[in-house]
């Protein structure tokens, strides 16, 4: 899922919300401009907070961003045992930029 796709789908859910149920289908309403600035002005407040939107499982262009990290020279393997927080903690964002709901993916 991409960020656009996640935008859209809390969009609807913030529209079945509000109108409740038996509400006409997302698709045939005009007006979903306001439901997904809302959606979108959740993700930002989340992001605000320090926190990501991430898939459930790492996408393939995750895991090989997280493993070219890794190799990069500042974290050469023998650097691993002696700072393995830090090294961990570069991988690990290095993988959440590669993400598909990254905000510049």
């Amino acid at each position: 899922m991409t960020r656009p796709e996640l935008t859209e789908a809390m969009a609807r859910a913030i529209y079945e919300r509000v109108n409740g149920h038996g509400c006409r289908p997302w698709r045939q309403i005009d007006h979903k401009a306001a439901y997904r600035d809302q959606a979108t002005a959740a993700l930002a407040a989340i992001e605000a907070a320090g926190c990501f939107v991430v898939p459930g499982e790492p996408t393939d262009d995750m895991l090989e961003t997280g493993r070219l990290a890794a190799k990069t020279p500042r974290l050469h393997i023998s650097h691993i045992a002696s700072d393995e927080a830090r090294t961990c903690r570069i991988i690990y964002s290095a993988m959440l930029a590669a993400s598909p709901l990254a905000k510049d993916a």
